[in-house]
């Protein structure tokens, strides 16, 4: 059950420095990837697919190696639960446990309701299989560019045999890292609003 908006008891106090502390850091985490190098890429060019013409192979135009590797050490914190504290899931858990206007809650769940479902929208087969943009950003975090999983660095080598489905996967990867950012950038703004007010 949660507590009333305007709950004044002692442990609120703790839990109101917890609070700001976290979304603190959400948001200076949030900062590190607005100034990536890798959005700074995305904006200067789109991540597009090229078919094949004449000699050129089928390519993606997305940011290099080196930008995107730095930017999902950063991502990552936003996606899984440890040890950080400041996954998505673990952010909207503590908004339902702090005392706060309903419609900062309303603002963090919407935005974050609309980006699972952008998550879940198939993007790609193989083999037949419907791929998710979730399924497609833990094949690239956890096959090829963060701690590897043997599963997915399976599914990854699947995806890249051939140079055409390789290279529309990897625009597919760039643009939903970029729309990642976006959205933790919006819930950077709602955790600015939602600090302001803890600290009234």
């Amino acid at each position: 059950m949660k507590r009333p908006v305007n709950a004044q008891f002692m442990g609120d106090v703790m839990n109101t420095a917890t609070a700001v502390q976290r979304l603190g850091h959400f948001n200076r985490k949030a900062a590190r990837l607005s100034s990536s190098k890798f959005i700074s890429a995305v904006v200067a060019q789109r991540p597009v697919f090229r078919l094949s013409t004449g000699d050129r192979c089928p390519e993606a135009v997305v940011p290099d190696a080196d930008a995107t590797e730095a930017v999902v050490l950063t991502l990552r914190m936003f996606l899984q639960d440890e040890p950080d504290l400041i996954s998505l899931r673990k952010i909207a858990q503590l908004y339902d446990e702090i005392a706060l206007p309903q419609y900062l809650r309303e603002a963090f769940d919407n935005i974050r309701s609309a980006f699972n479902n952008y998550l879940d929208e198939v993007c790609i087969h193989l083999d037949a299989q419907p791929l998710t943009r979730r399924n497609l950003l833990d094949v690239f975090l956890y096959g090829e560019l963060a701690h590897i999983d043997a599963d997915k660095a399976a599914t990854f080598r699947r995806i890249t045999c051939q140079a055409a489905p390789e290279a529309y996967a990897r625009m597919l990867f760039a643009s939903t890292v970029r729309d990642c950012i976006v959205t933790i950038s919006l819930l950077r703004s709602v955790n600015e609003l939602t600090i302001a007010e803890l600290q009234r």
